[in-house]
């Protein structure tokens, strides 16, 4: 165990966006052999401060000292020099790379100053996955791995610069409970070898059980610190958000409403089983399922990103039914990914452009340019009726919070106003507020005749708007849920 104690401050640290102040005079200070979790609603800060301690973000003012010297911190590599390692939330695999390759990518040890020491990161990498609990080998190729394989080779990856400070931002938003498990063992670990630990997460639960203690972010100030035991669940929401928004989602009777999809006996080789379903006009359907049921490899067959082997799709059209075939029924839904910065954003791209993309037939003229100032009236329409938070249209994506992306990305496909919507967790990963605007949305979408189909892990949310659910389970629909819907039915159907 390392006895050298580190105490970490960063002190009235400065930073400011167009039209955005987003740290005000943040100070934070954590020490090591301590879990300090760090909250805040989506755009409070909390993200964009770890990333100025990480090098990514440079701040404008303020500074940063480890047992109260002052380090520059301008890199990624100041800040792996000065033993920071950053577990981002989004994966950086390099997936035709080996294990060891992805573990060592950015520090390669060299043999005779020249050529990689292909053995040396073998060796190394398998201390390292020993270190993990991890059961797979330095020279499996990345790309075959589970999502929290994947996850543990990030941290590899991480530890693999021997830190003293590591920041784990949403480690567990794509984990399965075993993979978290053996994830909070690694991270405790960590603690008893006397790391500083910093835990970003928006999941309380985890909070309370991992960390020792937490600082509250709001508005880019640090409203709040103190040890976690001191706490209850209402005091940080209060603390995170001051209060909180409210949905009510009357359910009803779909007996009187017209079938708009109807699903025969889909099947997909070994991914899915004699799926049958109808969805309704004007409801929200949610499915159920924990990770590898097949959730979302249903809505990619739906769509025809994936092949189905049979099975029969008819879609009511003018209260008429016809067969479509998945890749036509594309052209009928919106489609909202659970991975929002690599499949639904283009990130160094305009809010407006990200929007405008739905409706270029109607904004270009024949030669293919653009009409700028109707493009503008068009997304100011399409914005008007969703709460984004954004300076001007101009503003790129990736400078948004969250939460206001995934706006963003509803808005894209309102105004392209399909029929039906296919929502892959739409609120992984968002705040409380967040969240209910989202669920809000989708709400609203089905008062206009729209059908909604969602896909989520976190029960609350289809309690709160799902009419009907739909519990998968290893690519099978087992059961349907549509009375009195309850997170101790959810849990029965999909854990018996």
């Amino acid at each position: 165990m390392n006895d050298f104690s580190k105490i970490l401050e960063l002190k009235n640290i400065t930073k400011k966006f167009p039209g955005n102040l987003a740290l005000k005079n943040t100070n934070f200070k954590a020490i090591s052999g301590e879990i300090h979790a760090l909250l805040g609603a989506n755009g409070a800060g909390k993200s964009t401060l770890m990333n100025v301690l990480g090098g990514n973000i440079r701040m404008d003012d303020g500074e940063i000292l480890i047992n109260n010297s002052e380090i520059n911190i301008k890199n990624p590599r100041d800040a792996a020099l000065s033993k920071i390692a950053f577990v981002h939330q989004e994966l950086s695999i390099l997936p035709t790379m080996s294990v060891a390759e992805n573990i060592f990518i950015n520090k390669f040890p060299k043999r005779n100053a020249i050529f990689i020491d292909k053995k040396k990161i073998k060796e190394e990498s398998k201390i390292i996955l020993n270190k993990l609990g991890c059961n797979f080998s330095p020279g499996s190729t990345c790309e075959f791995l589970s999502t929290g394989e994947q996850q543990m080779v990030e941290i590899g990856r991480a530890l693999a610069e021997d830190p003293d400070i590591i920041i784990f931002d949403e480690p567990t938003s794509s984990l399965t409970n075993n993979e978290k498990e053996k994830l909070f063992d690694v991270i405790n670990n960590l603690k008893k070898e006397n790391k500083v630990i910093i835990y970003i997460s928006h999941f309380l639960d985890e909070v309370f059980r991992i960390s020792d203690k937490l600082s509250i972010m709001r508005n880019g100030e640090n409203v709040l610190t103190g040890y976690t035991n001191e706490f209850q669940v209402n005091d940080i929401i209060k603390a995170m958000l001051g209060s909180v928004k409210k949905i009510d989602k009357t359910k009803k009777n779909k007996s009187d409403k017209k079938v708009l999809l109807d699903v025969n006996n889909l099947n997909l080789e070994n991914v899915l089983k004699n799926i049958n379903f109808k969805i309704y006009e004007g409801e929200i359907l949610g499915i159920c399922g924990l990770l590898g049921s097949g959730r979302t490899e249903l809505f990619r067959a739906l769509i025809g990103l994936d092949k189905i082997n049979s099975g029969k799709i008819k879609l009511n059209l003018s209260n008429e039914f016809f067969e479509i075939k998945p890749k036509k029924l594309h052209n009928y839904v919106g489609y909202v990914t659970e991975d929002r910065r690599n499949e639904g954003l283009w990130l160094n791209m305009s809010i407006i452009k990200n929007i405008s993309i739905s409706f270029l037939d109607i904004i270009a003229n024949a030669l293919g340019f653009i009409n700028k100032k109707l493009e503008l009236s068009y997304v100011n329409n399409s914005i008007s009726n969703i709460d984004i938070k954004y300076t001007n249209e101009n503003q790129n994506v990736d400078t948004l919070s969250g939460g206001n992306q995934q706006k963003v990305v509803f808005t894209r496909w309102i105004a392209s106003d399909p029929l039906l919507f296919f929502l892959d967790e739409p609120t992984r990963g968002l705040d409380v507020n967040a969240k209910i605007d989202v669920l809000k949305i989708s709400t609203e979408i089905v008062k206009n005749k729209k059908s909604v189909l969602i896909i989520s892990s976190e029960y609350e949310d289809l309690i709160k708007i799902c009419d009907r659910l739909l519990i998968m389970k290893r690519g099978e629909i087992i059961n349907e849920i549509s009375e009195k819907i309850t997170e101790d039915k959810i849990l029965m159907e999909i854990s018996s």
